[in-house]
């Protein structure tokens, strides 16, 4: 990863989810947090940070464990080369081992990732079904979702059930983890709040088809929830193991179903889980009203992250194609300021399409709303998304080793498409423009917002007709 190394992680639940079904099952299971473990420990190499446990000490760790399967995550094209590293690694120490790697990359790369030696199955999409068969010593020829190799021949089996109930997934087993994810922090994207690490996921899945996401091959399209029960069960246990105060809500769409959201709101006020609670990845914003955010801040809700994505409306319906309306989006922002939640915004910049114009109308969209930070992406062609297939048609990309492009900090990400209206240095130089921009807008509005509580806490006393004196005297 380029630029800074100076980010919060948050803890990889999916590993959790995995643990705690083989748990269920009676298996022995460890987890190897890389990161999290080692989070200060960083190497430096042709200016690419690696920050977390060396090779050697995954390798001891491994002669520890003795396992008879290692599973490996790798949720972004981006991480293949270090995830290769790992199954290297395992392989010489004990090259009966059986290696599994899941996540993104492997379920739309199967192929590349079945091709390295040291690597013996990939799991396509959500995984604990999978992992569960593979340990038990089933024959992946009958697995669904997963890829494999037979007398040095590649199988992939597509992935086409998911787990409609996901009340029937154990809680994470989160006390396999460092216990440092369960601190507050103040760092991360959004730097002017508190930034919670204690992540929950109450659902799977997205109906929309945003050009440049890549969930879906993870989750598939149908949005899946859990009850609001056994959210609430899971905030309770969590909160009486750890302590918790805060929570973040890790839903590609918690709001998606309004009824549903007001249900889960009901039950946290009832059971008084009194957890102050945010949502990093975006909330669906069409779903959203007066009245339910009124409701979700009694919950505890205290920030609310908006994907806008873009101000542009021709961007944001024919491009990204974005199931949302400008006015929505700023009539949502305001309200939120209404009822006491912290709104963030989301911004993605270098669209195939965009252009001064573009950007110019997105950043005039972006002066009106008032946000209390915000996030700028720069657009990035992520493997078989209709964002990546228009830009290998149209010989947009310039760069495809995906490890040279990810960055922690959103601020010092880099451009990976030019296009004939906006080179990779313009964009660059539109996102410092939205920062700029960005924190002049966010004085007014702070003061803006400032006179109007002045003039609330105002207006009774000058209506009263014994005046300022009479009240005070």
């Amino acid at each position: 990863m380029r630029g800074s190394y100076d980010f919060t992680p948050e803890m990889p639940l999916g590993l959790g989810y995995l643990a705690s079904t083989l748990l269920q099952a009676g298996f022995k299971v460890s987890i190897i947090d890389c990161l999290g473990e080692a989070l200060n420990k960083r190497t430096v190499e042709n200016g690419l940070y690696t920050l977390g446990l060396t090779i050697p000490e995954v390798q001891d760790r491994i002669r520890e464990e003795k396992p008879d399967l290692i599973g490996i995550a790798c949720m972004f094209s981006s991480r293949f080369q270090i995830v290769k590293k790992i199954a290297e690694a395992a392989k010489t120490i004990d090259y009966t081992v059986q290696v599994v790697v899941g996540g993104i990359h492997p379920t739309i790369r199967p192929f590349e990732v079945l091709a390295e030696s040291s690597v013996d199955f990939a799991v396509l999409g959500e995984g604990e079904s999978t992992i569960l068969n593979l340990a038990m010593g089933r024959s992946p020829e009958e697995m669904d979702g997963v890829a494999y190799k037979d007398s040095g021949e590649i199988h992939v089996n597509p992935k086409t059930r998911y787990i409609e109930d996901l009340d029937t997934i154990p809680f994470p087993a989160r006390h396999l983890f460092n216990p440092e994810y369960f601190q507050e922090s103040r760092r991360g994207l959004f730097r002017n709040t508190v930034y919670s690490r204690n992540t929950v996921i109450t659902s799977r899945g997205c109906p929309n088809h945003c050009s440049f996401c890549g969930s879906h091959s993870q989750w598939g399209y149908k949005w899946r929830a859990r009850s609001p029960e056994n959210v609430v069960q899971e905030l309770k246990q969590f909160k009486e193991a750890y302590g918790i105060r805060h929570v973040s809500f890790d839903d590609d769409n918690l709001t998606l179903n309004r009824k549903r959201m007001v249900d889960l709101c009901n039950l946290m006020i009832q059971e008084k889980l009194d957890l102050k609670w945010d949502t990093p990845n975006g909330v669906s914003i069409i779903t959203l009203d007066r009245e339910l955010l009124s409701l979700m801040k009694k919950a505890g809700c205290y920030s609310l992250t908006l994907a806008v994505e873009s101000g542009d409306p021709y961007i944001l319906k024919n491009v990204i194609k974005k199931p949302l309306t400008l006015k929505k989006a700023k009539t949502i922002a305001h309200d939120c300021k209404k009822v006491g939640i912290e709104p963030h915004g989301f911004f993605v910049i270098g669209m195939v399409g965009d252009c001064s114009v573009t950007l110019r109308n997105s950043l005039d969209f972006l002066r009106t709303l008032p946000l209390n930070d915000v996030g700028v992406f720069i657009a990035k062609p992520y493997p078989d998304t209709e964002l990546y297939n228009e830009c290998v048609r149209k010989g947009y990309i310039q760069a495809q080793n995906f490890s040279e492009l990810i960055t922690v900090d959103v601020k010092k990400d880099l451009p990976c498409i030019a296009t004939p209206w906006l080179s990779t240095d313009e964009v660059l130089a539109w996102r410092k423009r939205f920062y700029k921009e960005f924190q002049k807008a966010s004085l007014r509005h702070l003061a803006l917002y400032a006179f109007r509580k002045v003039r609330q806490m105002v207006l009774p006393y000058a209506n009263d007709e014994k005046g300022f004196s009479g009240r005070l005297g």
